[in-house]
């Protein structure tokens, strides 16, 4: 998987909270001040003392494209450790990789945040893990899985002139909106196995001029069918066409 880098800081317990946006393109976040640099997971110390790790929220859950979840681990001194405070560090990783800005994070209260972007379909695992710590050994808690599907947009079509006389044209004009953005993509117009039209959207909307004589008389159903990209799953809708 490739991985690409969007920078942006999220405020959070003791300031160490960062961005990390997950999905299809990238694994991503930001670069905190007195932040080990991200090479890997923290590492096994050799200490007698025991620590354990909860993430909250800790169950396996469903979520939508776009969802922003935060994600706490808080560390606790089991047992031995000399009496020492805990002094090591927590990083997180989905599906086994690394998150840069999420990575050996400092413990604030004996907590670190960060708080995940999901951008694409799929199910994740979240683990943190906390090493790096003279007293006490690694340890590490693990998010079952987080169950990710896209969103389903908002679509209004329009057909006009109705009805459109035989011999004449049906725009169809359609808009698909969502709570992530402008929706992008392509909008495709069937009659039954004909397929009248695939055109782009621009701006979240498109067009798409029908002649009557490919429907016949009377009333006639299309099917305006958005393929889906991104945050958003495919999606049809039926349209009426009056043909004169």
């Amino acid at each position: 998987m490739r991985e690409a880098l969007r920078r942006s800081t999220v405020l959070g317990v003791a300031g160490l909270a960062v961005l990390a946006v997950v999905g299809s393109i990238a694994f991503a976040g930001a670069a905190v001040a007195g932040v080990r640099p991200a090479t890997g997971v923290a590492r096994a110390t050799t200490a007698t003392g025991v620590a354990s790790v909860a993430i909250t929220p800790a169950s396996p859950a469903r979520a939508t494209t776009g969802s922003v979840v935060a994600y706490l681990a808080t560390v606790t001194a089991a047992s031995g450790g000399g009496g020492n405070a805990l002094s090591g560090t927590v990083s997180f990783t989905v599906n086994g990789k690394a998150l840069t800005g999420c990575s050996f994070l400092s413990l604030g209260s004996d907590t670190a945040i960060c708080t995940i972007t999901f951008a694409a379909p799929g199910t994740y695992r979240i683990v943190a893990s906390y090493g790096y710590d003279p007293n006490f050994a690694a340890a590490e808690a693990t998010v079952t899985q987080v169950v990710v599907t896209a969103v389903t947009p908002s679509e209004t079509v329009v057909a006009a002139p109705s009805p459109v006389a035989a011999g004449g044209k049906a725009t169809l004009s359609v808009h698909l909106s969502g709570p992530h953005g402008t929706v992008s993509g392509k909008v495709e117009v069937t009659h039954g196995s004909t397929t009248l039209c695939a055109v782009s959207l621009r701006g979240g909307s498109a067009t798409c001029a029908i002649p009557a004589a490919r429907l016949g008389t009377g009333r006639q159903v299309v099917v305006v069918r958005y393929t889906g990209t991104g945050y958003y799953r495919s999606h049809d809708q039926d349209a009426v066409i009056e043909v004169s």
